[in-house]
């Protein structure tokens, strides 16, 4: 999941994962791979045109506004079958300044 958050501003908008409970395999020395998506995250459904969180969740792609953003991306992962209490929750984060 991913989360996207303006520096020095207001606007943030956090993604949600669904506990779909997919096994993977994690390797030691092994990388593992996402794009930078979307998903469920949503907006008042009386959000004007111009609401950010509006225009940020019906745009098909990623696009920030002008500004310093961070974006976190955020795994959560638990030895064995799901779920168990040994919960972990792995985060990574850049910081990026985008044009006009």
């Amino acid at each position: 999941m991913f989360a996207f958050d303006e520096m020095g501003g207001s606007r943030h908008v956090a993604g949600t994962g669904t506990p779909d409970c997919r096994t993977y395999r994690l390797e030691a020395g092994q990388t593992i791979t996402s794009p930078i998506k979307k998903w469920g995250m949503g907006y008042s459904g009386d959000a004007q045109p111009s609401d950010f969180d509006r225009w940020f969740v019906t745009d098909p792609s990623v696009h920030l506004p002008a500004g310093k953003w961070t974006i976190t991306a955020s795994a959560v992962v638990w030895p064995g079958t799901c779920p168990t209490a040994a919960i972990v929750t792995l985060r990574a984060a850049v910081t990026g300044h985008v044009s006009d």
